[in-house]
């Protein structure tokens, strides 16, 4: 574990309530669905075209602080490379709940239970990771499936269509247009 400085405790983290699992449009969207201490890691994360799932680094409704800080990804979309990587990190895949996730999790007790701490300790294993394909970004044929995308939320997407990021060449339906450069960007590497 990364020593840093402990200064910042987890009771001055308010949990985030939004439905786990959405897709974020833009990376600008995670400051919305991850808790503070996580946020870095997760950025880093989607940087490298890894879906994060759901996170929890906070207090419960009581003020009292969660027994442990909690990094889940999609483990389907993963590239082999880093489904080894994320095994050998320790994470526990879900085969009943969440069928398909990798979970990470740390034990807050009275000595971890520093801002700084599980941040480092999040960004330790986003590093760990390989950059890859985006594999969890959608990309629709038509408007009728964009409506019935599970998790997509018109009043989410910001971006000059309501209906996401359609691209004239490849007659294609993206949920923001950040998802399609990533696409574009992953098809131009394959090709060089």
């Amino acid at each position: 574990m990364i020593e840093v400085e402990r200064y910042l405790s987890l009771k001055d983290v308010e949990p985030i309530r939004r439905s786990p699992g959405l897709i974020p449009l833009r990376r600008e969207d995670l400051k919305g669905l991850v808790e503070s201490p996580l946020l870095e890691a997760c950025e880093l994360l989607y940087d490298k075209n890894i879906r994060t799932l759901y996170t929890s680094a906070n207090t419960n409704p009581h003020g009292m602080v969660t027994d442990r800080a909690i990094l889940r990804i999609d483990f389907t979309t993963l590239s082999q490379d880093n489904q080894r990587i994320a095994k050998e990190l320790g994470g526990i895949i879900s085969k009943t709940n969440n069928p398909g996730n990798i979970e990470f999790c740390i034990p807050i007790t009275s000595g971890t239970n520093s801002f700084k701490m599980i941040e480092a300790w999040s960004i330790e294993i986003a590093n760990s990771f390989q950059q890859q394909e985006a594999l969890w970004i959608p990309s629709i044929e038509s408007l009728e499936e964009v409506l019935w995308l599970p998790l997509f939320s018109l009043e989410n997407n910001s971006d000059d269509n309501p209906f996401g990021y359609f691209d004239e060449g490849s007659q294609m339906f993206f949920l923001s247009e950040e998802h399609y450069k990533k696409k574009k960007l992953q098809l131009q590497n394959r090709t060089n």
